[in-house]
């Protein structure tokens, strides 16, 4: 299961797992830094799918309930979002997510499945969300919407990742050069579309490879089923 390979299931308390969750953050979160790049991959293997692991930029409206946010902003399917049990916002475990506000440039985890009594506790809602006092999402009680466009970031974790990373990556996502490059070098990367052309994979490395590191690529990928 995820979070075990480098730690055992019993030593995660729930007070360090959302910290295990989101491991970096994306170091571009300016609203008005443009991608340079497009790039399209029309035929991406799975292994695609876990650039969404390590977070995604995405531009949406902000300052609403997560809830709209993900069923209206990034129209996920119900029926996959009832799938999805762990909501963590800069951090901290939702349980309100028809009310609770999702402020401009924060940081949204999804997971489903987690596992052992921290995984439990880390649930929406969950029955003994007791254990994680000190780490639960509290809205100010005057805190109020205040729809604006901008951007937030991103990530997918253990069963939400095969679940929801095709929808995302299919809508379009930010990210840095320098973290797609490892998921473009590998040769099982054939057919590749930039800025609308197609090209080579060794043409879209190296013109990729040229940018700064942190230079936001728009990327879209068909993952294959």
């Amino acid at each position: 299961m995820l979070l075990c390979h480098t730690i055992p299931c019993r030593t995660i308390s729930p007070a360090s797992l959302p910290f295990l969750l989101f491991p970096r953050y994306s170091p571009v979160m300016n609203d008005a830094t443009a991608a340079v790049r497009a790039l399209h991959i029309p035929d991406a293997g799975s292994g695609w799918s876990l650039i969404m692991q390590s977070g995604a930029i995405l531009p949406c409206m902000t300052g609403i309930p997560l809830e709209r946010l993900l069923l209206k902003e990034f129209a996920l399917p119900v029926a996959k979002l009832a799938k999805i049990d762990v909501l963590l916002l800069d951090g901290k475990p939702v349980d309100a997510p028809k009310t609770t506000l999702v402020p401009a440039h924060s940081r949204l985890a999804l997971a489903a499945g987690l596992p052992g009594i921290a995984g439990l506790a880390m649930k929406s809602g969950s029955a003994v969300r007791g254990l994680r006092p000190g780490i639960t999402h509290r809205q100010a009680e005057d805190a109020a919407p205040e729809p604006r466009r901008a951007r937030i970031e991103l990530a997918l974790f253990s069963l939400a990742l095969p679940l929801l990373a095709g929808h995302f990556l299919r809508r379009g996502v930010l990210v840095a050069a320098g973290r797609v490059l490892p998921y473009l070098r590998p040769a099982i990367t054939q057919r590749c579309i930039l800025d609308g052309r197609p090209v080579s994979r060794e043409e879209a490395v190296a013109q990729l490879d040229a940018l700064p590191e942190n230079a936001l690529v728009e990327l879209t990928a068909e993952l294959e089923e």
